[in-house]
């Protein structure tokens, strides 16, 4: 039976898994989970994506993401490879190190949000041979690594940097809503694996009335037939050619055509160029190092990591790439 088909719409919930081969151990060390976190912050620069929670297990990632951009597949897209390269040369590894593509499933927002980050959050608690005990258990949540749950409690946290949807997705007294989340981490552990009014299917998570509307919507899609509003996977959306691309980096750069070539020191234009050539014209990245005289896939990957980090110390840069990022948004 063929795989469902990924349903990508603005705004859409997933929680999503991928895991390592068999006995290949993607989480052995801390360094190899903080440098996983660090792909996710990256990633929500790069794709505009928002991960709501993370739970690492040693050969298991779950994540809770949100994509106000319908682009799950080239968000994991690229935390995927970019693990399995990390991976392949800390540890001297050949061949394939994921399982297969990552899975995910749609969940209800904002009804359904604090069930899925809770089944998130305390991965790295179920897969343990020997259950902690809840008291245990709770401490373990709160200093663990391995998940974001410690990022809820703390305003100065950066990352993740939509965790504060989990709590404001609770009902009740705002400052109780940390302590109850806690105690639905526990449910999950411990006691009923769904809450009251939620259930579950193969491609969804949520309310019954919103299984049926995605169960319809699936099975619409995988007859052929459009709906509104919803793009399955491999339908690609319709992106501004690279001349529209160029051009408008060009005018807010203030530069000329023949300077998306130039290695001048602390010039952002190729930088910016890489950027709106692989988010806003879709080109792949070995298209574009082509394009702008890059070595390597790996050159252009680079080469927006370092201005993405940048625009956030640099008003000026960060200025400028929010005026791109209106025009050919």
């Amino acid at each position: 039976m063929s795989r469902p088909l990924r349903i990508q719409y603005p705004g859409a919930v997933y929680e999503v898994a991928l895991e390592g081969v068999e006995g290949m151990g993607l989480f052995m060390e801390p360094a190899d989970a903080s440098h996983f976190v660090e792909l996710l912050g990256f990633a929500e620069r790069k794709h505009a994506a928002r991960f709501l929670a993370y739970g690492l297990g040693a050969n298991r990632a779950e994540l809770l993401v949100q994509t106000p951009e319908a682009n799950l597949s080239e968000v994991m897209q690229g935390i995927q490879t970019s693990l399995a390269r990390y991976l392949r040369h800390h540890y001297v590894l050949k061949g394939a190190v994921m399982q297969g593509r990552f899975h995910s499933r749609l969940v209800e927002a904002p009804k359904a949000i604090p069930l899925a980050a809770a089944r998130v959050i305390t991965l790295p608690l179920r897969e343990k041979d020997r259950f902690p005990g809840p008291e245990q258990a709770k401490k373990q949540l709160k200093s663990s690594n391995l998940s974001s749950f410690p990022a809820l409690s703390q305003t100065d946290v950066e990352f993740p940097s939509a965790g504060a949807d989990i709590l404001k997705a609770l009902a009740g007294a705002k400052n109780s809503r940390l302590q109850r989340f806690e105690a639905l981490c526990m449910q999950v552990m411990y006691g009923a694996s769904l809450s009251a009014g939620i259930e579950e299917s193969s491609i969804a998570l949520g309310r019954p009335e919103f299984l049926a509307e995605i169960e319809a919507k699936h099975e619409a899609l995988r007859k052929g037939k459009r709906v509104q509003g919803v793009t399955p996977y491999g339908r690609k959306r319709a992106a501004p050619g690279r001349k529209k691309v160029l051009d408008a980096v060009l005018k807010e750069f203030d530069a000329q055509a023949v300077d998306l070539k130039s290695r001048a020191r602390g010039s952002w234009l190729r930088g910016a160029a890489a950027y709106a050539l692989y988010r806003y014209g879709k080109l792949p990245q070995r298209e574009i190092a082509a394009l702008l005289g890059l070595t390597t896939a790996a050159a252009v990957s680079l080469q927006i990591k370092r201005l993405l980090l940048a625009r956030e110390t640099l008003p000026d840069l960060d200025k400028r790439l929010k005026a791109l990022e209106t025009t050919l948004g």
